[in-house]
């Protein structure tokens, strides 16, 4: 074999590495060349992301939805989700359970960023023991951040026992750590052995509730039996050790003072302590009625000196609500309130009236008519604004109801010594629902209201008799001085009837507007012969304003109305025997320029077809002559009550049907507000069968500038 020469080697050597140069150029070109396309592609990629992003900014902006800010856009989202929390966080599409935040944030991108940077959307945190989840509430927690955290759970009614207290416990202990922003707690459980941790909770002293506001806790079961928590049924919390040495340390108390409104649910009182209570505003009592008295050890019964004692611990209580509940009224008043007379033989315990210097307002559903005078009778309340009633009627065959209300027999027994009236100088606002006409002319007949202003007068009756053709027979509207101890309103400005009769007796419509000088707003609710009660606004009065001196020249008479001369506004809502002929009359009494009647003829005042047109000149119904004709021609007199304790001095009447109220300084004004009556400005019209819409509207030719009509 022949072997190549050094030199041969060489020269292919040097001709492979020519090569070589001449493929690593090539390649370095290529890649320079790659490079600059990868640029071009990189800046064409980017350019195609900002286009794409632009486009869809160009095309979200064709929707009105994405117009608004996002400030806007954080308003809304709290909106829907206070609105949903309001009942249930949680609604359902097809089997599935969504939150409202959760859909929120999966709308879009602009959606997302937005409700993960907003914690508020994230506070309110709804448990059901259905659908909970220990990671989902983590999850909620971690997103709410300083927020300050509202929670609800709410149990149903098909759980176990057993398995409603493991899922609260568990509950408990993960909220443990968020108990300082805790704003407010509602816990709706079945049985009392979920609320008795709960209440464990909320009175152990290592846990301050700094923001906690309000508070509701409730035993969804009517009546529910405390077998298992009996230190509920006898616990006071006000006596309890480590909250005693909480108070003294100060830190614990003033932390403890933020609750503003409370409601208890078939909770037994005094399990919370007096922090919680210092700077209450709001109050919810409701417990379900029985029908008998609980005479099981483990049945909770309210009792009154138990309420007592309980609002004697809220000085600055606003607004209370008994929902559906009457107290067993196991205490009297103590003999030094009110100067009541002494009485050694009642087994109640004697007890003083609590005073609640801040209380406005007192909503009240079920009681029966006695059971509101004595209820009333042991508190105090200078500053009562608003009383709301729902009275119900005893029934007939269940006088033993009585019994375990605290009653010793069928009425009330003298031995416990009520005040005969209740006065409450600051009332403004009267709303009483009765079932029936015994219940109305019964319930505030001891109470005394010298400021009213507003009244609302209903009748509930679910039982009323039909009539033939499917009318319903409602009861006739007592008398004002039946129902009022006092029936002279002078400060009434808007009265309210709902579900009335009003009597065809004559004179009866002057007798209710008659104690109403200065009424602004008469409302009327599928109520009956309303005919009858307009006649009285629409009847007119002729006369001087003062009686001419003796030998003056009469002036010309002028006309005026008869009753309310401030009225305002007129509202018929489903009255079907309204007749738009009765509106028309009362509109066009009032709606005219204040002028003489120059055109009129003078007439001979005792004629017969002038006596409506007489001069009144005086009040007697016992005189003779011109006075006791022009009695008769100005309809029913109003017998003159009592005056006022408020009134001073009883000063002249010249008009037998002018009541002159507390801003008429005299009867000369009261005079001139008669014969320049306010015009009617404002007239509603719902479901009233006997009034078209185009009379209705033609009304607006008459000066009334707010008039709508509407059909069923």
């Amino acid at each position: 074999m022949n072997r190549r020469r050094k030199s041969s080697i060489d020269q292919d050597i040097t001709v492979v590495k020519a090569q070589l140069d001449i493929l690593r150029r090539r390649e370095a070109e290529y890649q320079t060349l790659l490079g600059g396309i990868r640029r071009l592609m990189d800046t064409v990629h980017d350019e195609r992301v900002v286009l794409e992003a632009k486009e869809k900014r160009l095309d979200a902006q064709k929707k009105p939805i994405n117009w608004l800010p996002t400030e806007i856009l954080v308003d809304i989202f709290v909106e829907c989700t206070t609105l949903r929390g309001r009942d249930d966080q949680a609604f359902c599409i097809d089997g599935v359970q969504y939150h409202s935040p959760m859909v929120i944030s999966h709308v879009c991108q602009r959606w997302r960023c937005v409700a993960l940077a907003t914690p508020r959307l994230w506070s309110q945190i709804s448990f059901q023991d259905h659908s909970w989840n220990p990671r989902r509430g983590r999850i909620f927690t971690a997103r709410s951040r300083g927020a300050l955290l509202d929670l609800r759970y709410s149990s149903s009614t098909d759980i176990t026992l057993s398995k409603e207290a493991k899922l609260v416990d568990q509950l408990l202990t993960e909220l443990v750590a968020d108990v300082p922003r805790i704003r407010s707690l509602v816990f709706q459980c079945k049985a009392p052995q979920s609320l008795e941790m709960v209440i464990k909770m909320l009175v152990c002293p290592d846990h301050k509730f700094s923001q906690l506001q309000s508070l509701d806790l409730c035993a969804i079961i009517p009546g529910p039996a405390y077998s298992n928590t009996i230190p509920l049924l006898s616990r006071d919390h006000l006596n309890d050790t480590p909250v005693e040495r909480a108070e003294g340390e100060g830190d614990s108390a003033r932390g403890w003072s933020g609750l503003r409104h409370l409601v208890l649910e078939e909770v037994p009182l005094l399990n919370l302590p007096k922090y919680f209570l210092v700077n209450l505003r709001s109050l919810v009592l409701v417990f379900c009625p029985r029908k008998n008295l609980p005479m099981r050890r483990t049945a909770y019964l309210l009792k009154m000196s138990c309420i007592c004692q309980f609002l004697s611990l809220t000085p600055r209580l606003e607004e209370l609500t008994l929902d559906n509940i009457v107290p067993f009224f196991d205490v009297m008043l103590s003999k030094d309130a009110g100067g009541l007379p002494p009485d050694e033989e009642s087994h109640l315990v004697p007890t003083p009236p609590v005073r609640l210097d801040h209380l406005k307002t007192i909503d009240w559903s079920y009681p029966y008519a006695a059971d509101v005078h004595r209820f009333m009778s042991f508190l105090d309340v200078p500053r009562l604004v608003k009383l709301d009633l729902q009275v119900e009627e005893l029934p007939p065959k269940r006088s033993d109801m009585l019994l375990w209300r605290g009653y010793q027999s069928t009425s009330p027994p003298a031995s416990l010594a009520l005040p005969s009236v209740v006065d409450f100088p600051s009332l403004r606002d009267l709303s009483l629902q009765c079932a029936g006409e015994e219940p109305a002319v019964a319930v505030v007949r001891k109470f005394t209201f010298p400021v009213l202003e507003k009244i609302e007068l209903a009748n509930v009756d679910t039982a009323a008799q039909s009539l033939q053709g499917g009318e319903i027979s409602l009861p006739i509207l007592p008398r004002l001085e039946s129902i009022l101890r006092d029936p002279r309103l002078p400060h009434l400005t808007h009265l309210t009837l709902s579900r009335f009769t009003i009597s065809p007796e004559y004179g009866r419509a002057d007798a209710v507007l008659g104690y109403m000088p200065v009424l602004i707003s008469l409302s009327l609710d599928a109520c009956g012969r309303v005919g009858r009660l307009l006649k009285g606004l629409e009847e007119k009065i002729v006369g001087p304003i003062k009686p001419q001196p003796p030998g003056d020249t009469p002036t010309r008479p002028r006309r005026g109305v008869k009753v309310c001369p401030r009225l305002e506004a007129l509202s018929f809502w489903g009255c079907h025997d309204l007749e738009f002929a009765s509106v028309l009359a009362v509109v066009r009494s009032r709606n005219r320029p204040d002028v003489r009647d120059a055109e009129e003829t003078p007439k001979i005042p005792g004629s017969p077809k002038n006596k409506a047109a007489s001069p009144v000149t005086g009040v007697s119904g016992r005189g003779k002559g011109v006075e006791k004709t022009e009695e008769v021609a100005m309809g029913r007199q109003i017998r003159p009550l009592r005056k006022l304790q408020v009134q001073s001095a009883p000063a002249q009447v010249f008009w037998g049907t002018f009541a002159p109220s507390s801003n008429i300084v005299s009867t000369l004004i009261a005079a001139q507000e008669a014969f320049q009556p306010a015009h009617i400005a404002y007239i509603r019209i719902k479901d009233c069968k006997l009034v078209t819409e185009a009379d209705a509207l033609s009304l607006k030719d008459l000066a009334v500038a707010d008039m709508m009509w509407t059909s069923s």
